[in-house]
């Protein structure tokens, strides 16, 4: 089995990918910016539950609200 010339190499690509990843999966989930998410936390009898609230930001056309 070879070695790797330089792990150095492959650790700073790794992390480059998990970056690029991290950030084109951040731009996705709030729609490049056009969406706030946010957490939000409800107590339950059974316990805590979470979830994602997602708010549109500026202003919403009357138009634009479904039915």
């Amino acid at each position: 089995m070879k070695k790797l010339r330089n792990p150095v190499i492959w650790i700073v690509i790794s992390l480059l990918l998990i970056f690029a990843g991290s950030f084109t999966a951040s731009q996705f989930n709030s729609s490049s910016g056009d969406v706030d998410v946010s957490r939000i936390y409800f107590d339950t009898p059974r316990g805590e539950l979470s979830g994602l609230l997602y708010k549109q930001t500026g202003r919403i056309k009357m138009q634009d609200l479904p039915l």
